[in-house]
């Protein structure tokens, strides 16, 4: 689950590589393998290579999303504000406790409940049972509205052929809301990585590696769309293709920018 904050968090780099297959002859745009060239499990296209999408001589062959303001729509402008307000906290107070901890909470590490506390310990401050239960609640339910323009695009890539991932920053607390929100998505995708399951999260290598492994596909062969900078950074370095998701058609005209 995604808050737009940059956060880091230490983790293992222990990592393998991904084989990458056949290649297939690049052409423009979406383009398809000739028969039986390349053809892999989860294609979508029964009998028909996945296609590919080229950059000169380098395919991108797998489609990776991040959940929150991705394949879930950003929290309410004012969320921020009114989950602050909870506790008696600017926006600005709250950001910054963020950024101290919630990859702890992402990595399963700290419950949310402990989030919040830690955030009030740091400024001598200690919250009720009850505005923690309620802190809570509005943290979790600001990020389950799904943005079905991302999972119309989604279907679309599978149909043509790329398989789809998920890679998302959440605890594992989150899960019942993340199926609410995301279970149309999460059938469809070929592979998915949850930081809380993993113990591990982005912007770290170790998260985008196992993501490698588990869609089946070496790093220039994948594009990766997240709405934080550094998550987008990350996977750049590690040689995928990634832009910062603002909009289902922004992110498709940049993927169609890269051919």
């Amino acid at each position: 689950m995604e808050s737009g904050v940059c956060r880091d968090f230490p983790m293992t780099n222990a990592h393998s590589k991904a084989h990458s297959g056949k290649e297939c002859k690049p052409r423009r745009r979406f383009a398809a393998g000739r028969s039986g060239e390349g053809s892999e499990s989860g294609s979508g296209i029964r009998g028909r290579a996945p296609l590919c999408y080229t950059e000169g001589m380098k395919r991108i062959r797998g489609i990776v999303f991040d959940f929150g303001g991705v394949i879930s729509l950003p929290p309410e402008p004012s969320f921020y504000e009114s989950i602050a307000a909870l506790a008696g906290w600017s926006r600005e107070t709250l950001l910054a406790g963020w950024r101290r901890h919630r990859s702890g909470m992402d990595a399963d590490f700290i419950s949310i409940r402990e989030l919040y506390r830690r955030i009030a310990a740091d400024l001598g401050q200690c919250l009720s049972a009850a505005t923690q239960d309620a802190l809570a609640k509005a943290d979790f339910d600001a990020w389950v509205r799904p943005n079905p323009e991302t999972l119309a695009w989604a279907r679309e890539l599978k149909a043509a052929g790329l398989r789809v991932g998920i890679l998302t920053n959440m605890p594992t607390a989150f899960l019942p809301w993340f199926d609410r929100c995301a279970a149309a998505f999460r059938a469809l995708a070929d592979a998915e990585v949850v930081s809380g399951a993993e113990h591990l999260v982005k912007p770290g290598e170790a998260i985008y590696r196992l993501m490698e492994r588990r869609i089946g596909l070496p790093p220039e062969a994948l594009c990766f769309f997240d709405d934080t900078q550094a998550n987008v950074d990350a996977a750049r370095a590690l040689g995928w293709r990634a832009e910062r998701f603002v909009s289902a058609a922004q992110a498709r005209a940049a993927l169609e920018a890269m051919a």
